[in-house]
C-alpha cells in the first residue's frame, strides 16, 4: 500500500499557493509515542554518534550528539518558559543535534534545535539552526503558523544577507526525520507513504531547495551489535529499518530499535552522511552536578 500526501513543489524565491498541511490519518504516525513516562523523568536522552560527513572534498570523521527532552513552552515568546505560573504553557518535544567537525585549517560548529508539540511528532513547531567557522556564521529559523512555515535567515553569504520567506506546511524537513521517524507505527512494517522533503538544514548557507517528492518504506531487518560498540549488550540484532527515495535520486536509510523507544541505531545517506551510535544515556545535561 502505497500512502500519498499532495503537495506543491516549493522554492524559497517562488510565491506560495494554498497548501494543505501533513495529515497523520495518512501516515501511519503514532501520535502519542512521545507520551511515554520515559519522558517525565526531568532528564534528557543524549546520545552520541560516531558521524563521517564530506567536506572540501574529503571524508571527516567527528562526534554528532543527538538531546531529546520533554519542555515547556510559553506562547508568548514561542520558548522553554522560566514561569509555570501562567495560562499560556504548552509541552513540546526538544531535539537538539550538535556536531563539531574539524577540517585542514578550521572547524565547523553546528547547533540544530528542533520543537515539536508533544502530541504531534510529524509537525514541526520550531527550528533554529546556527553554523560557524572562520569565514562566518549564518542562522536560520523556521517558526510553525496557523498557515505556513515562517522562514527567517541571516547568511553570511553573498546573493543571500537576511531575508523573510513563507514554506507550506505540507512538507517535511530531512533533519526532523531523526525524531519524526521514531515515532511511525512500526506495526505497519511494509507500508509505504510518500511526502515531499527539504534537505538538510545544517549547513552554512541559507537557500533552500525545493521540496522534492520522497518515497518511504518500513522494513524489519537485522543489525550486528557488535557494531555498535559499547552498546552492544543493550541492543537486540533485529531493528527497524526506514528507506527514504526521493525522485531526484537523493536515499537514506535509518536503523531503530524495537522497543518501544526505537532508538536510532545508525544513519546513513547517499551525499556520504552516517552516524553510528556510540553511546546513549539519560542526564539532565543543563546542571552543574
Amino acid at each position: 500500500m502505497i500512502l500519498v500526501v499532495a503537495a506543491v513543489a516549493i522554492s524559497c524565491t517562488s510565491s506560495q499557493d494554498p497548501v494543505t498541511p501533513l495529515d497523520h490519518r495518512s501516515l501511519p504516525v503514532d501520535t502519542s509515542w512521545a507520551a511515554s513516562p520515559v519522558w517525565d523523568d526531568g532528564k534528557a536522552e543524549v546520545a552520541v554518534y560516531e558521524a563521517v560527513r564530506m567536506v572540501y572534498g574529503k571524508r571527516r570523521t567527528y562526534e554528532f550528539t543527538m538531546i531529546t527532552v520533554k519542555e515547556m513552552f510559553n506562547r508568548a515568546f514561542n520558548v522553554k518558559t522560566d514561569s509555570y505560573e501562567r495560562n499560556d504553557l504548552f509541552t513540546v518535544m526538544k531535539v537538539n543535534l550538535a556536531a563539531r567537525i574539524e577540517t585542514d585549517v578550521y572547524p565547523y560548529h553546528y547547533l540544530t534545535s528542533m520543537f515539536f508539540p508533544r502530541t504531534s511528532p510529524h509537525d514541526v513547531f520550531k527550528i533554529t539552526t546556527g553554523s560557524q567557522e572562520w569565514c562566518g556564521n549564518t542562522f536560520k529559523r523556521i517558526q510553525r503558523t496557523d498557515s505556513t512555515y515562517g522562514y527567517a535567515f541571516d547568511s553570511y553569504w553573498d546573493n543571500e544577507g537576511a531575508g523573510i520567506r513563507t514554506l507550506p506546511l505540507n512538507v517535511w524537513f530531512e533533519d526532523q526525520l531523526f525524531y519524526t521517524l521514531r515515532a511511525l507505527d512500526h506495526a505497519k512494517a511494509k507500508t509505504q507513504f510518500t511526502v515531499r522533503v527539504l534537505p538538510t538544514m545544517i549547513t552554512n548557507r541559507a537557500a533552500l531547495d525545493t521540496a522534492t517528492p520522497a518515497t518511504f518504506t518500513l522494513t524489519s531487518d537485522v543489525i550486528d551489535p557488535s557494531s555498535l560498540g559499547t552498546i552492544s549488550s543493550i541492543v537486540e540484532q533485529e531493528c527497524w529499518r526506514v528507506t527514504m527515495k526521493r525522485t531526484d535520486g537523493v536515499e537514506a536509510q535509518w536503523w531503530f530499535t524495537k522497543d518501544p523507544q526505537h532508538i536510532l541505531l545508525r544513519f546513513h545517506h547517499s551525499d556520504g552522511r552516517s552516524l553510528r551510535l556510540k553511546t546513549l544515556s539519560r542526564a539532565a545535561y543543563w546542571t552543574t552536578e
